[in-house]
């Protein structure tokens, strides 16, 4: 058999081999992209709805809820029928109308061809045909100030106010400004007309002409309604306040909107202001034809009074001081603090205190003419003799009992005046101020209680034996040379009793360590004396008991 060929039928046929063919290369992956998901586009649902009330008070919170949304207001259409109430508007929102009118306690109506049918809720865009269907043609037209009126206002219990308006005869004004910036309150005023609010006739007829007048309160307390009360009885005068910034409503005090303020304000134009009040006055609208005026402007000089240039020196412009005197004043404490004797009173003292448990604690300073009985945390009781003194500070300083000073001298002029110290006390009479020096203080007992005899130590032979050999064989030791530098330090002497301490911090002035002495050793009335004192003087507050005092039975808090 011969070979094929080359060409013709073979010429296109390649041999088969075993080689496997080369697999496909993986395609390259491509990153992701992050895809923001954008909610679809939904169109508003919007619809003619009338909805119908059965009060007015109903009727105004829907109206005021239109109000305040776009375009609502100027396409909505107020109707009555009746007792009935009803208002349209045009392309409202249909969600937002159902959910007013249905807080409003309203039922709705949705527009149908020519006539409104109640809505079933069923659908945004199908209304129920099953209720009769609305002309609202035949209905009488209305306006929001008839609602407003339909719906009265209500009494209520006067609030404390910032702002005032008040509206009133300008006969009445002046005494009223006054007034007012006695009690530095903002005066405004300026003329303004009135006319008839609700049905006004035709022609109109001339308006009333009536001073406004706004007081503000310029500090943080409100405008006192005493005042408001006394202004309001005056004749053909009313005291409103303000609903809004804008004064676009003045509602009467003492008397409330059914709807909130500021919603009521957000129905009331700009070109005027209504006022609304019961029918003593009646409602009205203001008209303002000039801008506030201050009140100040009311204020003049005297006749009699002229201004002058004054030369600069001191003899224009120095003050002739007051003397000091006592004058009669109540008694605010009744206890004694202290007591100034003659000395023919003494001899008398012995007497009451030789069996008084007074005579323990009680000082005597003695002076020159006259002398001070006194004891830490005051003597509390009248003793019979001598004049009871009250002490008023800083420090030991006395006045009579029942007597103050006048010119009232403040606590920094009576130490400048009359410089009481811890060493010294003073004592302020009518014609004088006697200076006590309490280095010479001694015990009230030593006046009838003398010397006590020489005390003679009694030791046995033997001890005494041995004390004269160790004093025999004692030798002194040589004294030091004395040194320039440094000198010895003196330390304050440091005092016999807690009494002294006590009376050392009252002469100071530190009533609340005096009395925390005295309720630490047991004597809670003297103790409550100097806190007494404390607190009129304007002195710190007692410390806390805890701190002051150490007791071993206080219960402690358990440990964590």
């Amino acid at each position: 058999m011969s070979e094929p060929q080359a060409g013709g039928f073979f010429a296109g046929l390649q041999p088969i081999t075993n080689t496997p063919a080369p697999e496909p290369r993986p395609a390259r992956r491509q990153p992701a992209t992050r895809v923001t998901p954008t909610a679809p586009a939904t169109r508003p649902v919007t619809a003619d709805v009338a909805v119908q009330f059965t009060t007015a008070d109903c009727a105004l919170r829907f109206a005021a809820d239109l109000a305040t949304t776009a375009g609502a207001h100027d396409a909505t259409q107020i109707l009555r029928d009746g007792d009935t109430w009803w208002i349209a508007a045009r392309d409202v929102d249909l969600p937002f109308a159902r959910a007013a009118a249905h807080a409003a306690e309203g039922t709705t109506y949705l527009r149908t061809g020519d006539l409104f049918t109640r809505d079933a809720m069923i659908s945004d865009h199908l209304a129920s045909t099953t209720d009769r269907a609305v002309d609202l043609d035949v209905f009488e037209q209305a306006t929001i100030l008839d609602l407003i009126q339909q719906a009265g206002l209500q009494p209520q219990t006067p609030r404390p106010q910032r702002e005032a308006v008040i509206l009133l005869p300008g006969s009445v004004a002046p005494g009223v400004i006054r007034r007012a910036m006695d009690l530095d309150i903002s005066v405004s005023y300026r003329a303004v007309s009135l006319t008839p609010l609700f049905n006004p006739p035709h022609p109109p007829p001339d308006p009333n002409l009536t001073i406004e007048l706004v007081l503000y309160a310029t500090q943080d307390r409100p405008i006192p309604s005493s005042l408001l009360a006394a202004i309001a009885t005056r004749p053909l005068t009313l005291v409103t306040r303000p609903a809004d910034t804008d004064h676009r409503v003045l509602l009467q005090r003492g008397r409330s909107a059914s709807l909130a303020e500021h919603r009521l304000a957000a129905l009331a134009g700009d070109d005027s202001t209504w006022i609304l009040a019961d029918a003593g006055y009646g409602c009205w609208r203001l008209n303002s034809h000039s801008p506030l005026v201050s009140g100040a402007e009311l204020v003049r000089l005297g006749d009699d009074i002229t201004l002058e240039n004054l030369p600069s020196g001191d003899d224009r412009t120095r003050i002739e001081p007051r003397p000091v005197r006592l004058v009669p004043a109540p008694v605010r404490r009744s206890d004694v603090d202290a007591v100034l004797l003659n000395p023919a009173d003494l001899d008398v003292l012995t007497l009451l205190l030789e069996d008084d448990p007074l005579a323990d604690i009680a000082i005597l300073v003695p002076g020159t003419s006259r002398h001070l009985l006194l004891a830490p945390g005051g003597i509390l009781r009248e003793i019979g003799i001598g004049e009871p003194l009250a002490c008023i500070g800083p420090g030991l300083l006395y006045v009579p009992l029942g007597r103050r000073m006048s010119p009232r001298v403040p606590l920094e002029a009576r130490q400048r005046l009359y410089q009481p110290d811890a060493s010294h006390a003073v004592v302020v009479t009518d014609h004088s101020a006697l200076r006590f020096d309490l280095e010479g203080r001694r015990p009230a007992w030593t006046l009838w209680v003398g010397p006590a005899p020489a005390i003679d130590q009694q030791l046995p032979a033997d001890t005494l034996t041995v004390l004269r050999g160790i004093d025999a064989d004692r030798t002194p030791p040589p004294a030091p040379a004395a040194r320039p530098w440094p000198r010895p330090r003196i330390q304050p002497e440091a005092p016999a009793d807690w009494r002294d301490e006590a009376l050392q911090a009252e002469s100071r002035g530190d009533l609340a360590r005096a009395a925390a002495l005295h309720r630490q050793h047991k004597d809670p009335r003297r103790a409550g004396h100097l806190y007494e004192r404390a607190a009129i003087d304007g002195a710190s507050p007692p410390p806390s008991p805890s701190r002051s005092l150490w007791n071993p039975f206080r219960r402690r808090p358990p440990a964590n």
